[in-house]
């Protein structure tokens, strides 16, 4: 392959690796542009009308002539108190961080914290039961423990049917991916099937 075809496919690169730049981020400046408009809308719409305060009776008048001999500016520095306005700090950081995102990850690591605050990522350290939701208030006893809601429904009495239920509840006491409330529901489904099996043509298997 000649040195001008070389160039070429160099600076074929070169153009396709800066469109693709730019559209990764157009991507990101519109994500910004949308999130500081939710933002901004919120603001305004959240926001409370101040109330009217009262001045402090302890804060002296600067300009009475009892006072006009003592320094207005370190005359009991000590007994000043901070105010502080959290709203507008936090307000902000929001518009700053909706910045920095606007621009994009500037690495793996920004790129992974961003995961993490979406969700996509777990957050470390790392921990099993982490978003279980509903399943974070259910025992690990129910899990494992079925025989109670087999229990609950009446199976035809028959050695075959027992031993198949046995296996599924093994098989079900170790799925760790179905919630407590999808294992009763296909227990809930073997018990409607085998009664109906029960009072059809299978009547006389059982």
């Amino acid at each position: 392959m000649s040195k001008a075809s070389l160039k070429g496919i160099d600076d074929l690169a070169h153009l396709l690796k800066g469109v693709a730049s730019k559209e990764i981020k157009s991507k990101y400046a519109t994500d910004y542009y949308e999130e500081y408009e939710k933002l901004m809308k919120n603001h305004y719409k959240n926001r409370k009308r101040r109330e009217a305060t009262v001045p402090e009776p302890t804060y002296e008048k600067l300009f009475s002539k009892k006072n006009s001999t003592k320094s207005i500016f370190f005359n009991k520095v000590d007994q000043l108190e901070e105010r502080q306005l959290p709203y507008w700090r936090q307000l902000d950081n929001a518009k700053m961080e909706l910045l920095d995102r606007g621009l994009g990850p500037r690495n793996i690591l920004e790129e992974q914290i961003e995961w993490t605050k979406k969700g996509k990522m777990w957050p470390y350290p790392i921990d099993n039961e982490y978003l279980l939701g509903e399943e974070d208030n259910v025992s690990f006893v129910d899990h494992v423990f079925l025989e109670a809601e087999l229990s609950k429904h009446k199976f035809p009495r028959s050695e075959a049917i027992d031993h198949y239920m046995e296996l599924v509840l093994t098989g079900l006491s170790k799925n760790p991916y179905m919630s407590v409330e999808k294992k009763h529901e296909h227990i809930r489904w073997f018990a409607d099937y085998f009664k109906g099996a029960a009072e059809g043509k299978y009547k006389e298997l059982l």
